[in-house]
This record gives C-alpha cells, structure tokens and sequence, in this order.
C-alpha cells in the first residue's frame, strides 16, 4: 500500500515537474519570438529595412499632438489631431520606398495625464512636489489607435518612441528655472512609485494596443538618447545612471509581457562606447542604436568605419541607426547623392534597419526635409525612390498623398523606368474602375526631367468628385497597376 501511494505521489510530483517544464519552455518560446516580425521584415527586405522618422506631435509640427493635450514642460497647447497628416505621413513615405516609419509617441510629456496640472511660469507647486501618472490625456489612446489603423491601410510597419528628449524642455529656460525642472523631473521619471504608475496607467495600454496591431507596431524605441538626459541628470539634482537604467528595463519588461512580438531598443546620441555609460548591454533589448549625422551621407566624417561595422558588436545584439541624417551639405555633394550615399552605406555596412531625419517638422526651407508644406514630396526624393526600386525591384507606380481642396482631388505617383505612359484610374467600390486622364511619361503631368529610364514624380487634378462620396485612385502603366490605392473621402456639401 505504501509503494502504491510512492508511486501515487511520483507520478504526481513527475506530472508537476513535467507541467512547470512546459510552461517554463513556453515562457522561453515566448520571449524567443520578441524579435520575430523585425527579423522577417529584414530578411524579406534582403536585409536592410528602410525606415523614416516623423518628429513628434506637437503643435508646428506635421503630426499635430495625438492627445489634443497640452505639453506640461513648455505649457504649450497642441493643436488638434489631423489625420490627414498622418495619410500623408505614411502613404507618401511608402511611395518613396521606405519600409517602416518612426515617430515620438510623446515629447515632453505630451499625452501623459497627471494627477495634477503645473504651471511652469507661476510656479505652482514646490521641488518636493511628485506628479504621479493617472493615465493619458484627453483622446490619446484612441487616436494612436487610428494612426495605427492608418499605416496598416496605407501598408506600412510602426516603430513608436516612448520617450525622448526631456532635456530640451529646460534649455530655452534660465539656470534657475531648468534646476527647478531637472528636480521636479527626476521625482517623475525616477521615483519608484511613479515609475510604476506609468508602466501601469500609460505604458502597458499602449503596449496591448501595440499587440493588437502586431502586424503594424513592430519595434519601440524605449528611450530616445537616454544619455543626453543621464548626463545631466546628476546625482546632484537627484538621479543617476542606476535608476535610467531601472527605467529603461522596466519598460522593456512592459512590453515583452504585453506585446511579445514588438522589438526593443533605445537610440544613442554619443559614440557607440558611451552607451557601456547606462550598461546598455544589461537592459535585454533586442537592438543597440545609434543616432548619426554625416555631410555626404558616408557617416566616415566623425568616427572610423569600424565603429559601424557588425564587427564593433561588444554588446552581443544586431545594431541599427536609430536616426540617420543630414548635418550640412558638404560642398559638391548635391542632396541627391546624399541620399543614395546614406542608403548605400547601411547595405554596405551590413546595418538591418534604419530610421532617416526626417520627413517633417515646423519649418519648409530646411533641406533635410523630404516634402513642402502642401505634401508634395521634393524632387530630390526620387533619388530616394529610385534607390528603393533597385533595391527592392520595384516595378509598379506608387501612389503619393492625394489632397483635396474645393471639391478637387490632386492625384500624385511615383512612376516606374521605362513606361511610356499611365492611365489614373478611379472607383467608389474598388471593384469597377474607370478612366480619369492618362499622362505621358514626359507629358505636362510629370514634374521632373528625369527621362523615361528613370524615375519621376507626376500630378494631375480630378474636379469631377461629387461632395460626401469616397473615391479610390490607383495609376496604370501597361499591366502595371499602382501597389495600393489612395482612398479620398470628399467632404460633403455645406448646407
């Protein structure tokens, strides 16, 4: 009767074993698949994914602010959401060929709701004082809901960034007043207890957003240039490299428990050594980044080669450029080969992804732009497009931001080499199509002189719409048919 019950209880304490054993393997499986989607989008973009980033939403600049809220560090109220600068965003970044795009999730705070309002020129409250996180302002989530809507519409990946840039908030300030905020600060980002309220109330709804559409957010950036704010975040008002580093873990534990398949890292500003400065190797990120600007687009202006080179891989993960741009034309250097430079230089430097600066912020005159203030995307950007065609053997047109004014849809594609023509096309339905123009390869509707060998922008204008209907336009060339459609709802007619 005794062995009888041993064997009972082995059999059971074995099952019990057997059990963990599994789940334990699930765990492992699970945390095994973080970088999964990233992976296979550069192993299906030959290995290189090429990616944009949009600065972040705020007031002046093109995203307009996700949350409607007001940005607590500047007391600055963003203007509303603008979905159309989003379409633009994405449909205009995946006609120039780019994979994936990039923007700031928050800035400054933006869209983090707190327990309190603060009133940086009154001084409302004192340096003691904690802001504890209580969830996110005014429409936040669900706009960044849309947003991601869009980019899967438009047929492009996601990478949103956390957090970025709290430095900058103190140095349009006096001393005193920057001494003020780097304490009131230090109480938000690094005090435990609010560390967790915003791992709670904030970062963790964004994180299961972020796994409903895990077919569009692929990575974050959990940090942009954590040592620009480290370094001056000293013990002295309060923080240190310790607890950025308990920040930045406790995020990437956020995200791998609630969105398993999404890709973490943060970017750097500094050398690639100055990272070992927050340990970065100890975090469990899944890519080291770095952030460079070069002249000529070589990135061999500042640091050697090899800094860049998988070969510089003392912290054991793959490395990307978290940001690529211009810093000032170098004399002779057109932006054109600039631009082919900085593309060819990550495919020859075996670098998997890269983010370029930028598509828009405030200004139109700055030449790292990609677009002017009404969407239409530069002529240097079909440099861009035609890297991305010989990369990716692109052959069908692609369609641009289609904008619509007084009843008048502009209708904007890349075109393809060697087409002698193209016809737009236009439904309601997506099923019957019917012919509105068609444009010669050198005809009035192309922008460029590029030739029919190469690669050209075009526009045409389509004043037939009728008020409240939605139309679909798609571009024809040959049996080759634009690789999406651009949808353009037009307003319905005033009463």
């Amino acid at each position: 009767m005794k062995n009888k019950h041993f064997i009972k209880i082995s059999l059971a304490f074995c099952l019990t074993v057997a059990l963990l054993v599994s789940c334990l393997s699930g765990l492992s499986a699970s945390a095994a698949t973080t970088t999964k989607a990233t992976k296979q989008l550069i192993a299906d973009s030959d290995n290189f994914l090429s990616g944009i980033q949009m600065m972040e939403s705020y007031a002046g600049s093109y995203g307009d602010d996700i949350g409607g809220s007001g940005l607590y560090w500047f007391d600055h109220q963003g203007s509303a959401f603008n979905e159309e600068y989003w379409k633009e965003f994405f449909a205009n970044s995946k006609a120039m060929g780019y994979k994936i795009c990039k923007f700031w999730g928050t800035y400054q705070m933006g869209g983090i709701a707190f327990d309190r309002t603060f009133n940086m020129s009154t001084h409302s409250v004192t340096s003691t004082d904690a802001f504890y996180v209580t969830g996110y302002t005014s429409d936040y989530i669900t706009n960044l809901e849309r947003i991601f809507q869009l980019a899967r519409e438009q047929g492009i990946k996601i990478c949103y960034t956390c957090m970025n840039h709290f430095e900058q908030a103190y140095d349009a300030y006096g001393a005193a007043r920057r001494n003020y905020e780097y304490t009131r600060f230090s109480k938000f980002i690094y005090n435990n207890l609010n560390r967790e309220y915003y791992i709670r109330n904030f970062l963790t709804g964004v994180a299961k957003l972020a796994n409903r559409y895990s077919d569009v957010v692929v990575a974050m950036d959990l940090y942009c240039e954590p040592e620009a704010d480290g370094g001056k975040w000293n013990t002295s008002r309060g923080t240190n490299w310790d607890n950025m580093r308990d920040f930045i873990k406790a995020e990437r534990e956020c995200i791998n428990k609630y969105a398993p398949t999404v890709a973490t890292y943060c970017s750097s500003t500094s050398t690639p050594d100055g990272l070992l400065g927050v340990d970065y190797g100890n975090l469990g990120l899944d890519f080291y980044a770095y952030d460079h600007y070069s002249s000529d687009g070589t990135f061999l202006n500042s640091n050697s080669q090899a800094r860049y080179s998988p070969e510089y891989n003392f912290l054991d993960r793959p490395f990307i450029f978290g940001e690529v741009g211009l810093k000032s034309l170098k004399s002779g250097v057109t932006l054109k080969q600039f631009y082919t430079n900085y593309l060819n230089t990550c495919v020859e430097q075996k670098i998997p992804m890269a983010f370029y600066w930028l598509y828009k912020r405030h200004s139109n005159s700055s030449t790292e732009l990609l677009e002017t203030l009404d969407g239409r995307l530069r002529e240097d950007t079909t440099a861009i497009r035609e890297w991305h065609t010989n990369k990716y053997n692109l052959t069908t047109p692609s369609m641009m931001y289609c904008p619509i004014s007084d009843n008048t849809v502009t209708v904007r594609w890349f075109g393809i080499k060697n087409a002698d023509s193209y016809t737009v096309q236009r439904s309601t339905d997506k099923e019957n199509w019917s012919n509105v123009t068609s444009a010669a390869y050198n005809g009035s509707a192309c922008l460029d002189g590029n030739g029919k060998s190469g690669i050209n922008r075009y526009e045409i204008t389509d004043n037939t719409v009728e008020p409240g209907n939605t139309y679909y336009y798609r571009v024809v060339s040959g049996t080759a048919i634009s690789d999406a459609t651009y949808s353009v709802v037009v307003p319905a007619a005033a009463e």
